[in-house]
């Protein structure tokens, strides 16, 4: 996750609303690593560990399938401010998603 936040963060299209995002979901990211290494080991089998690794893979693919569609087509459109409006708002939801999902994979109860 730290690597795509770090190439949208490095992109010129976002809004400062989708950054503050991003700033949370690489802390969301960071919480579950480390909550994987510890208390998560503890708490949880392995296979319940992997399979919420799985579940975090799957939250990196959506908010990247997302970002693609956007740049592409904010690209197609000019780079212009008014265009990809809906592309915007599927990226945004997507990262919104992904925070959430992010702070749920800690939950022991998941």
């Amino acid at each position: 996750m730290t690597n795509l936040v770090i190439l949208l963060l490095s992109s010129e299209m976002l809004g400062n609303d989708a950054i503050v995002l991003l700033g949370e979901i690489l802390t969301e990211d960071a919480k579950f690593n480390k909550w994987c290494a510890t208390s998560g080991k503890l708490a949880l089998e392995i296979e319940e560990i992997s399979r919420r690794s799985a579940v975090r893979r799957d939250l990196v693919r959506i908010v990247f399938e997302a970002w693609v569609s956007f740049s592409e087509e904010f690209e197609a459109g000019g780079r212009k401010v008014w265009v990809a409006t809906d592309g915007r708002q599927v990226l945004k939801d997507s990262l919104g998603s992904a925070k959430v999902g992010l702070s749920e994979l800690r939950n022991i109860d998941s």
